[in-house]
């Protein structure tokens, strides 16, 4: 809309071209005419030319920027606020204005964005910090940048100065569950500590916005409160179902993820399976497959459900580029053998353990139960085949880096449950062209430390030994995370032993919005599981796609345990070891998942039992500390939790003492523990937590038994050959 602008003789900008007041008046008058006319054009025409000649009427800007945003062109727009702006330096009104319309033409194709918008909007709020939008503004800037730390940042003032001021709240909550949502995306945001109280009292301020307290609902499930997620689900249902019929089965089955982490698994399949009775899509039999992974072990009926979340996700997806999808028709590739054989052009292979593959691992009497049997505990094991595969031409998308090209997503060793939850599926997301031979190492939840050191840690290893330190790979990058991500691989990679790669890495970033394409070839270290799986204790299950081979410990062991001899500090293991200081590794968790809620208590008395024989595990230790730490452990104790890994560090002849989750659904430390020729003693007479819980507080009778069997576990390590690899079945 137009200023009304009256004119005032003698106080009128003083005129910088031939125009009389008269003719300004009636040029005015002329293009005020053209824009009610709808003829945006001549309008714009009429205030360009006023302009010309009052630089300094401040009302004319305004005018003529929205009669360029009328006739269509953003961007002129854009430029007439950018002037005034520059213009006027002072002017609140015209900072304010510009950054407004910063943030809602950010999204909109073909409008130029300037380098300096988050200066624009931050000077707008210091002109004016009375106005609220003025937060909200600053805020989306920064998040449309990606920078959520400082978007978060911006709502602390906020809500200082507007303490009542329900928009405020509501804006900040959104914004806070949005980065829940996606916290993936936004591996290094610190969550604020009013985040919780600010959305539960913007839920209070909206009782009647359904939106918000879904948010709220939303932000406890991903922090794992999982009594308090369940309860605001419920409370949604209780006041809001009536309202539409989609979005009550959305909340349903969001509130059976919530369940199922809470441990009521019961519930969680009753809910998930009613909305996927009602309608079977994508989000929904996704759910089931959750529930099912966290609540059954071995459970065939989730595995099912999970091929068909994968293929409908695959068949979804909406890239039609004939670079990247020539046929149109998607499919995934699940045997990396047989696409050989296929396609010869795409991709070939070799198999790096070809003695070992199919061979069984394990033993019978492995592990010694102190409590119930377990139902399900496997005990022997498939070698799987391990592969180095080099793409010819590829592209590669997702947090955990999924190969694509030529309509085909190459599952790998993940299968069924290749995690296509980030994968850019539409041909919007921009290609990064890498001019390079390159080699990957990204893989599903890097920053997790079971998965660094049991799954991307070895595929390096095996990586530089079969490709990078050859002369004629010297060309070859290696694709890693962006920093911040993973802090283990980070501080892996400054270690000497590979310092070769300085100047060869190229960084992962904006995974779920961007694509690479590896145009000059890709290399990747992998494995697949036997489809003849006579032990059935790896094919058709939701966690043994993440267990590794019995192979990586080939070359997991023996490098860090050669890293330490360089450095004059691998311990000498030797028949009196159990009884030396350190010879017991306790690993203790913190925060709320799988801890003892008395775990101070537990570590006092062990301390007071073992004295210096035991050593505490907090897992902030530096690398190599860590690996020293654990190369001198007789017995590593702890609950089910990616501590464990570290009885990789190990040396032979070492026992785990594990305290399993409950229900018990993922044997990746079984597997682990017989791929290494070792023992383990599983304590489930101690009450155990489900997947995302905590465990309940460690009795004194369970203390006293699990000092027992610590004392157990050193007698058997003594008894156990030095190096003692026990014969494949």
């Amino acid at each position: 809309m137009l200023l009304a602008v009256q004119w005032i003789l003698g106080t009128l900008p003083t005129l910088t071209v031939a125009l009389t007041h008269e003719q300004a008046d009636a040029l005015f008058a002329q293009a005020k005419e053209a824009y009610g006319k709808g003829a945006f054009a001549q309008s714009v025409t009429h205030f360009r030319a006023l302009k010309a000649a009052l630089p300094d009427w401040k009302e004319n800007y305004l005018n003529l920027a929205s009669a360029e945003l009328q006739r269509g062109d953003g961007n002129a727009m854009l430029g007439v606020y950018r002037e005034a702006y520059e213009r006027f330096p002072t002017d609140p009104a015209f900072a304010d204005k510009y950054c407004d319309m910063l943030v809602k033409t950010f999204h909109i194709p073909g409008i130029e964005q300037p380098a300096n918008r988050i200066d624009v909007c931050t000077k707008a709020l210091s002109l004016n910090a009375k106005k609220r939008q003025n937060y909200l503004n600053l805020s989306d800037v920064f998040k449309q940048k990606g920078d959520m730390n400082s978007a978060l940042d911006v709502y602390q003032p906020a809500v200082k100065r507007f303490p009542n001021d329900a928009v405020i709240y509501r804006a900040y909550c959104s914004l806070f569950a949005d980065i829940m949502d996606s916290f993936y995306n936004h591996p290094t945001v610190k969550i604020p500590p009013d985040a919780f109280p600010i959305c539960y009292k913007a839920v209070e301020m909206l009782p009647d916005d359904s939106d918000i307290l879904q948010k709220l609902a939303l932000s406890l499930k991903v922090s794992m409160q999982h009594e308090p997620a369940i309860a605001a689900y419920e409370l949604w249902l209780e006041k809001f179902r009536h309202l539409n019929v989609r979005d009550t089965l959305h909340i349903k089955s969001t509130l059976a993820k919530a369940l199922i982490n809470g441990g009521k698994r019961e519930r969680a399949n009753l809910l998930a399976e009613e909305c996927l009775a009602v309608e079977r899509n994508l989000n929904h039999l996704s759910t089931l497959s959750l529930v099912r992974a966290i609540g059954w072990p071995y459970d065939e009926h989730g595995w099912k459900i999970q091929g068909e979340v994968t293929e409908l996700a695959v068949q979804n997806f909406d890239i039609k580029n004939p670079d990247i999808c020539p046929g149109g028709t998607w499919r995934v590739a699940y045997n990396y053998t047989n696409e050989a054989a296929l396609h010869p052009d795409r991709l070939s292979l070799v198999i790096l353990n070809p003695d070992t593959a199919y061979s069984t691992y394990g033993r019978e009497d492995d592990p010694i139960f102190v409590g119930p049997h377990i139902d399900k505990y496997p005990h022997l094991f498939h070698e799987k085949s391990v592969y180095l595969v080099f793409f010819e031409n590829v592209y590669m998308t997702g947090l955990n880096g999924v190969p694509h090209g030529d309509c085909t997503v190459y599952a790998g060793s993940h299968h069924n449950n290749i995690g296509l939850q980030t994968f850019a599926t539409t041909d919007a997301a921009p290609i990064v062209e890498i001019e390079h031979r390159a080699a990957s190492i990204i893989l599903h939840q890097m920053q997790n430390y079971y998965h660094w050191v049991s799954e991307v840690l070895p595929k390096l290893l095996l990586m530089k030994e079969h490709v990078l330190e050859k002369a004629e790979y010297a060309d070859v990058k290696v694709v890693v995370p962006t920093i911040g991500v993973a802090r283990a691989l980070e501080k892996t990679l400054e270690l000497e032993e590979f310092q070769f790669l300085k100047g060869r890495l190229i960084y992962f970033e904006n995974p779920t919005s961007t694509r690479y394409h590896f145009k000059k070839g890709l290399f990747v270290v992998d494995w697949l599981h036997p489809e003849n799986d006579m032990h059935g204790t790896l094919s058709k299950s939701q966690w043994s796609i993440y267990w590794s081979p019995s192979f990586v410990h080939t070359v997991i062991r023996p490098f860090f345990h050669s890293a330490l001899q360089k450095r004059n500090r691998l311990p000498h293991i030797t028949p009196l070891s159990p009884s030396k200081p350190g010879s017991i590794v306790y690993i203790r968790r913190t925060g709320t998942v799988r801890s003892f809620l008395n775990e101070q208590e537990l570590v006092a008395y062990l301390s007071a039992r073992f004295g210096p024989r035991l050593r505490v595990h907090n897992g902030e230790e530096d690398i190599l500390d860590q690996v020293e730490m654990f190369a001198g452990a007789r017995v590593v104790v702890g609950n089910h939790g990616a501590g464990l890994t570290n009885y990789m560090f190990t040396q032979a002849g070492a026992v785990l003492v594990a305290i399993p989750k409950d229900p018990m659904v993922d044997f990746c430390f079984a597997n682990m523990v017989a791929g290494m020729r070792g023992r383990h003693i599983v304590v489930s007479e101690i009450p155990g937590a489900h997947y995302v819980g905590q465990y309940p507080p460690i009795s004194q009778n369970n203390m006293v038994l699990l000092g027992n069997v610590i004392d157990q576990a050193l007698v058997l390590s003594a008894e156990l050959k030095m190096g003692d690899d026990h014969d494949e079945l």
